[in-house]
């Protein structure tokens, strides 16, 4: 019985050994292959993805004078914040080819929008008074003009007989329309 004994022990030694080389050098082992191997691929793919994108790169450096006249228009969509006389000008030359009295102020952003806000932008304020057809016309072109502009609020109202009497600038059916508006600035 000893010898059975002593089998059966040596035999359950030998399986712990065994499973406590499977677990703690076999299985590191093969998990580290394995990390190695996905690092190999990974590196493989780097240059082709390198590649890739230097491809694509030579092919915009040649077709970029053919990009330049929209990168141009596109540019040209933007404001210069730090000087929008040139808006602020077609504003004004827009409300009076329409025959509106514009006023245009530049409201301080809250702290809400600035934080908010994926591309730079500014607000104006503006106050329109006239006709309703000229302030549809000045609307329209707002809407055509070569800026990227964004209408936020818009209150339009009729001019009491009180305001008509002040002002003899102003006939009957006459409006006020004040708005606020978006317009995306370059960085």
């Amino acid at each position: 019985m000893t010898t059975k004994k002593e089998i059966c022990i040596i035999t359950t030694i030998f399986g712990l050994i065994i499973l406590a080389l499977a677990v703690f050098v076999i299985y590191p082992l093969f998990n580290q292959i394995k990390r190695g191997s996905q690092e190999l691929v990974r590196a493989k793919e780097e240059p082709v993805l390198l590649k890739a994108q230097i491809k694509e790169l030579e092919k915009f450096q040649e077709n970029h004078g053919n990009y330049q006249p929209n990168l141009k228009k596109i540019d040209n969509l933007f404001i210069d914040l730090n000087n929008p006389i040139s808006f602020i000008s077609f504003l004004e030359n827009t409300a009076s080819d329409c025959g509106v009295l514009i006023e245009i102020s530049i409201p301080a952003p809250s702290k809400k929008e600035v934080r908010t806000e994926t591309w730079p932008s500014t607000n104006f304020q503006i106050s329109l008074e006239g006709s309703f057809p000229g302030f549809s016309k000045f609307f329209e072109r707002l809407e055509l003009s070569p800026y990227l502009v964004n209408i936020q609020n818009l209150n339009i109202r009729r001019l009491t007989e009180n305001e008509l009497k002040t002002e003899e600038k102003y006939s009957p059916g006459d409006i006020n329309a004040s708005f606020l508006i978006k317009v995306y600035t370059k960085s």
